[in-house]
């Protein structure tokens, strides 16, 4: 715990980059869900919810793909810095959250009506 404290201290503007990754990766789900229970007030049937849906089906998992480089970035600088290989515990949460992201827009795009 002590090691991912002192990551967490040391990049701030990381910070920002993870957790808008972490909270647009549910953001598309939660537009879903509420949408299908009409608690969106009928936002979800106009124009703008959908073109919000779609620009979050196609930026979300973009931009956890970011978050993935610049944790392996951030992995191979601690690296050579310290001579061994660094924790790679947030490279990993953040390979998580790419794939939850791709797997919500899977059920996404599987519960499209034509």
């Amino acid at each position: 715990m002590a090691r991912c404290h002192w990551i967490i201290q040391q990049e701030p503007k990381l910070n920002i980059l993870r957790a808008t990754s972490i909270l647009l990766t549910q953001l598309p789900m939660i537009l879903f869900i509420a949408g299908s229970r009409d608690l969106l007030l009928g936002f979800n049937q106009t124009d703008a919810g959908f073109a919000s849906l779609v620009f979050l089906f196609f930026s979300v998992p973009v931009i956890n793909l970011g978050w993935i480089v610049a944790e392996i970035v951030l992995l191979v600088r601690k690296s050579r810095e310290q001579g061994q290989l660094a924790s790679m515990q947030m490279t990993g949460i953040a390979l998580f959250f790419f794939v939850e992201s791709v797997a919500i827009d899977l059920y996404l795009l599987s519960q499209v009506r034509m």
